[in-house]
């Protein structure tokens, strides 16, 4: 080997740090001996050593005695220069110390001819910042193959190791995400599994404290009429707190500032809140509050969610974010379930609705495979979760969404454009018998290793849905039972001021009070009917210091239907209104009210009777109006019965009597009284177009016919109910009809096929919506309730000039 000019190691730019204390060393002081002495293959070493950009240090001889380049200076810290030339042990333990330890069976492999390697090692060179490092140990041999010495690299790995340790705990925050994202959605799972609001604000406020690892909690509701935060729920307050501060008003602190406006308020330190100083008074440990508003979907502010923590603290952004999502679930259930009460609230004794929905939770991946599901989800959707891993998602839609759903989702990644994600919509689903059920479906997004992966809430809304239908039901019920009244109401009124506009309004009045003490009692009964004896001391009200003294009632416990009580409650009160302005109670006279079941030949009639004594004088009146119409004609047709009224001079006397089966609870009006009213009205006048009147409110029944009458028809009826009105047809007949729709438990559908048959043409008086009325009814002219008498008779005059309405000849 040729030999090496030693000087060459020195060069005079200054290219190589070591060349010149290489140069300068005494090495005959060492094993090594003068550098003249050295081997060629070590000076050769040497020279390739100060040449190398990279850390190295020769070890040389059975003491391996230190020779470094300038790149290796750094790994040794203070210990250079004192560590060249010295023995690899000494010099080396001194400056890497624990590091040292870990490197000597390295070497002795390297020196028994075995190359070694370390890596990823720290090393903390003294007053050197700690750096990593790879190590790489050759053993050096001689011209005979003998081990000589050891050639060592070091390799910075300073950047690597930081990445890999910014990887790994950028895996561990996303592993953190995805648990408090699952807690999450546990949470919400068991927020809408509670059936009561009490419930509910509970596990809320638990799964508050728990999202933000506090020690404390409230939630206040917003009570809008006091303008107050009330307190609903608390945990960890101790019942001092509670009592201060079970109220809080709007503007009186944070919380309020927050609802108020709409944002979140975070103190660190209560201590420097001068807002928060009663609570270092009345709620000692606390030092740092949080409070979120509760805002519904149409922006209705509901109250407040509140953490507390027992020292100095701020949360952070992610659990904030994430308490925000659980917030607006929050919001959403206080709404739902305040809907619900007041749905109930509205409905009187319709079965509560118990929130017992449980929701599916499905990760799928952005090729739509399904990574996970919940047990909830397994039995909504009818399968082990096992069986549903790794397939399609589509297998849980209905055909019409599963052709498409692929694409949609190849579109949203390839343009970012969603269509239900992040959204939430109303679709259908299948389980696996393959039924099909509505859900709302609410869709999230998000990212682990690189990879997208979808969230799905899925919650059965079968019964919700079934719940609408009912309320649609129920509101075209009160909707045909308003305006039934309503046209109740205008038939009084106009009965009354037909009577009389003096005192009308006082009149009027006092009929409608009447007539809402009757609704008073058949409401407390779904209108199926009410007590006879509520009802006479509900109309006997004004009097009610009488009753039992110069009032007494005789009868036993008796139940009628809302029609008979309707007519009975108008007719006691006309009966009572003229007693006390002229009769028996304007004095010191008495009245005796007394009703009773007969039998008589195997029928069983109903006798009422009202009689007074010891009052003025009485003698019959020189003229009738509205109220001997309520106690007479209405009281007959009401009933199908007889009404008896006299006036001997020791007081008047008033006797009904009606078919008992007339009265008592679901019986229906007949047709008697009816039919004798529409004979005698028909041969009045042979020569005038008949119209068949059927209406199962007699005052109404009897303003139609009133306002027939007056426009030149003969009126056939008033029929109350589907058998009258087909036999007046086949015995009386008639050339039109007003039909009213509904009939108590029954509709006019017969009737109207009847007339459909015989060519004759009618008009419906109904208090229901047009597309709620029956097949048989399209296409025929409909008019509303309440009644406009002058659109009914312009409606009959435009049939006969149109030649839909024959007219008789006499």
């Amino acid at each position: 080997m040729p030999r090496v000019d030693v000087t060459s190691w020195h060069s005079p730019a200054g290219d190589h740090v070591m060349a010149g204390p290489i140069q300068a060393f005494d090495w005959a002081s060492t094993p090594l001996g003068p550098v003249e002495s050295w081997p060629s293959r070590l000076r050769c070493l040497v020279s390739l050593l100060l040449e190398t950009c990279q850390p190295a240090m020769i070890g040389w001889g059975p003491d391996l005695i230190a020779i470094y380049n300038d790149a290796f200076v750094p790994l040794l810290g203070d210990h250079h220069p004192d560590a060249l030339g010295q023995p690899w042990s000494a010099a080396w333990a001194a400056a890497w110390g624990d590091a040292f330890v870990r490197h000597r069976p390295l070497v002795a492999a390297a020196m028994a001819g075995d190359a070694r390697q370390l890596l990823d090692q720290p090393l903390s060179a003294p007053g050197q910042p700690e750096r990593w490092y790879s190590f790489a140990w050759t053993p050096l041999r001689d011209d005979t193959g003998a081990v000589v010495g050891v050639y060592c690299t070091a390799t910075d790995t300073t950047e690597t190791v930081e990445a890999k340790a910014a990887l790994r705990a950028s895996q561990d925050q996303l592993a953190r995400e995805v648990a408090a994202l699952s807690r999450l959605s546990e949470a919400s799972s068991r927020l809408w599994r509670t059936s009561t609001l009490r419930e509910g604000l509970d596990e809320m406020l638990g799964a508050a404290i728990d999202l933000l690892g506090a020690d404390k909690g409230t939630v206040r509701l917003l009570d809008s009429s006091r303008s107050v935060l009330t307190l609903a729920a608390q945990r960890g307050f101790d019942p001092a707190f509670v009592a201060r501060f079970q109220d809080v008003r709007l503007e009186d602190d944070a919380i309020g500032r927050a609802l108020h406006a709409g944002k979140r308020i975070v103190i660190e330190d209560v201590a420097t809140g001068p807002d928060f100083a009663a609570y270092l008074s009345f709620a000692a440990g606390v030092r740092a509050v949080q409070t979120t508003p509760l805002i519904s979907r149409d922006g209705k502010l509901l109250g407040v969610l509140s953490t507390h923590f027992r020292t100095v603290y701020r949360p952070a952004e992610q659990d904030l974010k994430r308490l925000d999502l659980y917030a607006r679930q929050a919001a959403g259930f206080i709404a739902r379930v305040r809907t619900d009460d007041a749905l109930r609230a509205s409905e009187e004794r319709l079965r509560a609705i118990v929130d017992t929905a449980v929701d599916a939770i499905i990760v799928i991946d952005e090729r739509g495979a399904i990574q996970s599901i919940n047990p909830a989800g397994g039995r909504i959707f009818g399968y082990e979760p096992d069986e549903l891993i790794g397939r399609n998602i589509s297998v849980l839609m209905t055909e019409t969404d599963r052709s498409g759903h692929d694409g949609f989702l190849r579109s949203y990644l390839n343009t970012g454009k969603a269509k239900i994600i992040g959204i939430g919509r109303e679709v259908e689903t299948r389980r696996k018998d393959g039924s099909v059920f509505p859900s709302d479906l609410a869709i999230a997004e998000w990212r682990h290793a690189g990879k997208r992966y979808f969230t799905g809430t899925i919650r059965d809304i079968t019964e919700r849905k079934r719940h609408d239908d009912q309320i649609k039901l129920l509101l075209r019920e009160v909707n045909h039972r308003a305006k039934n009244m309503l046209a109740l109401v205008q038939a009084i009124a106009r009965q009354t001021v037909a009577t009389g506009p003096q005192d009308f309004v006082k009149r009027f009045e006092e009929r409608i009070y009447a007539l809402a003490a009757g609704q008073d009692l058949l409401v407390k009964t779904e209108w199926k009917g009410a007590d006879l004896d509520r009802l006479v001391r509900s109309q006997l009200a004004h009097f009610a210091d009488l009753i039992d003294d110069r009032i007494t009632l005789a009868g036993g416990p008796l139940f009628i239907s809302a029609l008979a009580a309707q007519a009975i409650g108008m007719a006691l009160h006309e009966l009572a209104t003229n007693a006390g302005k002229y009769g028996a109670l304007s004095a010191d006279g008495r009245v005796e009210i007394a009703w009773r079941l007969e039998q008589a030949g195997g029928d069983s009639a109903f006798v009422m009777s009202w009689r007074e004594h010891g009052g003025p004088p009485v003698s019959p009146p020189r003229q009738t109006g509205f109220g001997t119409t309520v106690m007479g004609r209405m009281a007959e047709l009401s009933l199908a019965g007889h009404v008896e009224l006299s006036y001997p001079p020791e007081g008047l006397v008033w006797r009904l009597r009606c078919p008992a089966g007339k009265l008592l609870e679901g019986g229906r009006p007949g047709a008697s009284a009816g039919a004798g009213a529409a004979a005698r009205a028909g041969e009045a006048t042979g020569a005038r177009p008949r119209v068949l009147v059927v209406e199962d409110d007699a005052l109404i029944a009897l303003e139609i016919a009133e306002a027939l009458t007056e426009a030149g028809f003969d009126v056939v009826g008033p029929a109350m109910a589907v058998g009258p009105a087909l036999e007046l047809m086949e015995t009386i007949g008639c050339d039109a009809a007003v039909l009213d729709i509904n009939l108590g438990s029954e509709t006019s559908e017969p009737i109207a096929h009847g007339l459909q048959r015989s060519g004759k043409r009618f008009v419906t008086l109904s208090g229901s919506a047009r597309e709620q009325h029956p097949v048989a009814f399209r296409g025929v002219p409909a008019l509303a309730k309440p009644l406009r008498p002058q659109a009914l008779v312009a409606e009959l005059r435009r049939m006969i000039a149109t030649g839909e309405i024959g007219t008789r000849r006499p």
